[in-house]
């Protein structure tokens, strides 16, 4: 893609348009909190509901559907600032895993997800929501207004899904790249590896190729990109390739 040229006068009506939209961007970020706090997240800890809970389980799902992805959805689809569209729908499709687990009643057979599944899945959506929170408090400030290549389609992530996403937690912990688990009485090891994962993801393709060759492995986001030209992809994520 070439490099936009930049015009003051569009540079600083885009930027008006950016903090024109913040509070209504903060606001979504805010319901998202909201909903998080305290059932979902305490549900999704526990690995799901106990028979009195089954309501609430309900009452969760049907405010994501009704109101909180609603918004996801229109910052991941509308907002003008092409790292908060690409949070919203990343956040958006992390939080469809934690709805699984909310749906699940405790001791059932239904229940099929280990813990460290279930942990996975809970600090892959606190890591979802902390790039949006960056994203939203840094767009007013981009100085130049990005190059417009979108075309109304949501950024396209495909993550893999929470078990998948551990065992490639667990191949790379074994070849040296990821954390592993630690010997204290608070381990943070599957935390620590869900945020250097999403940082290995959001790297340029070429920083992480150097990643893996440096570690002597091979990088698992090749038969990601083999059939996809044009695209940068890792672990399930593929979006166009931009200057960001």
């Amino acid at each position: 893609m070439s490099a936009p040229s930049h015009d003051p006068q569009l540079d600083a009506e885009y930027r008006a348009f950016i903090r024109s939209l913040h509070k209504d961007t903060i606001d979504a970020v805010v319901e998202v909190e909201r909903w998080l706090k305290p059932d979902a997240l305490r549900l999704a800890t526990l690995g799901g509901y106990k028979e009195p809970e089954e309501q609430l389980a309900k009452d969760l799902e049907a405010d994501w559907r009704d109101r909180v992805e609603p918004q996801l959805l229109t910052l991941a689809q509308g907002h003008p600032d092409p790292d908060v569209r690409f949070a919203a729908d990343i956040l958006d499709k992390r939080l469809w895993s934690l709805i699984l687990v909310i749906g699940d009643p405790q001791g059932s057979r239904a229940r099929t997800r280990p813990d460290d599944v279930i942990t996975v899945t809970i600090h892959l959506v606190h890591d979802g929501l902390s790039r949006l929170r960056r994203a939203a408090y840094h767009a007013p400030f981009r100085v130049h207004r990005p190059e417009p290549d979108y075309d109304g389609i949501p950024a396209g992530c495909r993550e893999q899904l929470p078990d998948r996403m551990l065992e490639t937690i667990k191949k790379l912990q074994e070849a040296g790249i990821l954390p592993k688990k630690q010997d204290s009485l608070v381990d943070t090891s599957i935390a620590d590896a869900v945020q250097a994962l999403s940082d290995i993801l959001f790297m340029s393709p070429a920083d992480r190729a150097q990643l893996f060759a440096d570690k002597d492995v091979e990088d698992p986001t090749k038969a990601d990109t083999a059939n996809v030209e044009g695209s940068r992809s890792g672990f399930g994520f593929t979006f166009p390739e931009r200057d960001r």
